[in-house]
């Protein structure tokens, strides 16, 4: 049975729809890529599901039962992070967490709980500073540990890279996988492609509030197959330039690389008399390899072909 499933959701705002017969599942250890350009209506699907945003139709079912008019009880199995998280911030890491957990019923933490719930965020040593002193990943770290305080089997999280630096993107990545291995199940809203496509195991693109794309995430992979398109980086790109045009290989600048078309029927041969020049010019390759398939190109190529 799916932890969450959402059937034929639909929302509208001044007549404009923002959630059109949306549907999907999410299941015990899952976790999911919810993807869109701004104002595809992610944020406002999970509000709606949350209950801050009033549906006009459709169904939530959690672990089953249908939700209508008790949102205080399915609450207590979701754990969110909304865009960015807001705190008391005269008081303390601490002070705020407790402060957050009374609101629960059922939760009951000890002292040594919500130190255990700040160590597993990483802030350790900010236990007993005032949030106001808080960086934005610092809040964003925070606002993990506020999520799952009262051990949600949902987590439904919005732009939960915000401010985070690499390693705290690692940190966060590592918690979330470690929690999916325990049977919670997480929709992930987030700009930061790159970072999804490490996490997730399937994919939903919304766009204009529709679903334009639901499966796993080797399926959506393999939506952005690139042929023959080669990346080449050397100690001289501006000889290196020089030897492609003299080839007549076709080929655009990136950020400290060439990207290049090669023709099928003639790869093996043009790579070949490309490598030789290369080498009688004392050019070093610092890398040559055929370009990956990867989250952010084939999410541009999808919303382009959407408005052709």
């Amino acid at each position: 049975m799916a932890l969450l499933q959402i059937i034929g959701l639909n929302k509208s705002y001044n007549k404009k729809k923002v959630i059109e017969d949306l549907s999907f599942e999410l299941q015990s250890g899952e976790i999911m890529g919810l993807i869109g350009q701004n104002g595809s209506g992610k944020t406002t699907i999970f509000k709606t599901i949350l209950g801050l945003v009033k549906k006009e139709s459709g169904e939530i079912k959690i672990n089953g039962k249908l939700i209508e008019g008790n949102s205080k009880g399915y609450l207590n199995t979701i754990g969110t992070i909304i865009e960015y998280p807001t705190f008391y911030e005269s008081l303390t890491a601490r002070q705020n967490l407790m402060l957050i957990s009374s609101l629960y019923d059922e939760v009951n933490l000890s002292k040594e709980d919500f130190l255990n719930y700040l160590h597993l965020v990483g802030l350790d040593n900010s236990v007993d500073c005032k949030v106001s002193s808080f960086s934005l990943g610092m809040k964003q770290r925070l606002g993990l540990a506020q999520a799952l305080i009262h051990q949600p089997t949902i987590l439904l999280l919005d732009e939960p890279f915000n401010g985070l630096d690499p390693i705290g993107m690692k940190e966060f990545r590592d918690l979330l996988i470690e929690l999916s291995k325990k049977g919670v199940g997480i929709v992930i809203s987030s700009h930061s492609l790159e970072e999804l496509s490490k996490l997730v195991d399937t994919v939903t693109i919304i766009n204009q509030g529709k679903v334009i794309f639901q499966g796993k995430k080797t399926e959506f992979l393999s939506l952005g197959s690139i042929k023959n398109v080669w990346l080449l980086k050397t100690d001289n790109i501006e000889l290196t330039k020089s030897i492609l045009n003299n080839l007549n290989i076709v080929f655009t600048e990136r950020i400290e690389q060439l990207e290049l078309s090669l023709d099928i029927e003639s790869m093996k041969e043009v790579k070949e008399k490309l490598l030789t020049e290369l080498l009688r010019q004392d050019i070093s390759i610092i890398n040559f390899s055929e370009k990956q398939n990867n989250f952010e190109d084939i999410f541009i190529k999808m919303q382009r072909d959407m408005e052709v």
